[in-house]
């Protein structure tokens, strides 16, 4: 808003003028069910600020069926073709045509005919047994890597649950690593989710980069047991009691092959294919 002024016989005549407000376009409906209700209400909204673009009611049905898409526009289609083809002679539309064109709240009452929760009570057993889902995630959720990853992973699960802030802030904090607590019980407690997961992030990224300066393998990593790379490896023992019965077979046959002997007699002067 701002103020302009003229002075006419010594009195400040003041101007008002207001800039109008600029809302978001409607999200598209494409016919799932469980987001009927939110388009419906964001053109309720858009119609609201924006009154003097339409002149007739079947100026707004036309409008909301443009951010039709999928399902939803291939229902709305034949009643938006038999209006567009009858706009110079209304009564020669279908009854069911002018009935939705009449005004946006017959249209609102079509659509959900058609895509609406027709089963209210099956949809609230549903969300409960979402929400109980949810809350069980919740307290059996713990940082196991970065307090960044961790506050994602929690932030998508409590937005099913019903809880308040404080019970969220509560089961946040405690899934977290005791090195992350212990900092944030040095400081003063967060008041809100968002400062909190702000503080979280801030220390555990902190620790992180202590630990790689003093050459540490760094806390969030999952400690792995000994290595095992050379658990394959064969290891000859001597044996005190000296070798096998085999084993004498095979190095008295190693020795044969070194001092030049036969294999089969032990004589020089031929080997074991010539041997008589």
């Amino acid at each position: 808003m701002s103020n302009a002024g003229s002075t006419r016989g010594g009195f400040k005549e003041e101007v008002v003028t207001t800039k109008s407000l600029k809302i978001a376009t409607p999200t598209p409906f494409n016919g799932e069910r469980k987001k009927l209700d939110t388009f419906l209400l964001q053109m309720m909204v858009f119609f609201k600020f924006n009154d003097k673009l339409f002149a007739f009611e079947s100026e707004k049905v036309m409008c909301a069926s443009y951010y039709l898409q999928g399902d939803a526009k291939a229902w709305f289609r034949p009643y938006l073709k038999d209006f567009m083809d009858n706009t110079n002679a209304p009564t020669e539309a279908d009854d069911e045509t002018v009935r939705v064109f009449s005004g946006f709240d017959k249209f609102m009452h079509e659509i959900r005919l058609v895509f609406g929760d027709i089963d209210g009570e099956r949809t609230a057993e549903r969300d409960i047994d979402e929400q109980r889902t949810a809350e069980r995630e919740i307290r059996q959720l713990k940082q196991t890597k970065s307090a960044a990853d961790y506050t994602d992973q929690f932030k998508r699960i409590s937005a099913a649950t019903n809880w308040n802030e404080a019970a969220v802030m509560a089961h946040y904090y405690q899934g977290l690593k005791d090195g992350v607590k212990d900092e944030i019980a040095r400081e003063e407690r967060p008041d809100t989710l968002r400062d909190m997961t702000i503080m979280a992030v801030r220390i555990d990224k902190r620790l992180y980069e202590r630990q790689l300066e003093k050459g540490q393998l760094p806390y969030r990593e999952d400690k792995k047991g000994p290595s095992t790379k050379h658990k394959h490896r064969h290891h000859h023992k001597h044996d005190k009691y000296g070798p096998k019965p085999m084993e004498v077979d095979v190095i008295e046959t190693q020795r044969k092959a070194f001092s030049g002997n036969c294999y089969n007699c032990g004589k020089r002067g031929h080997f074991a294919r010539n041997c008589r």
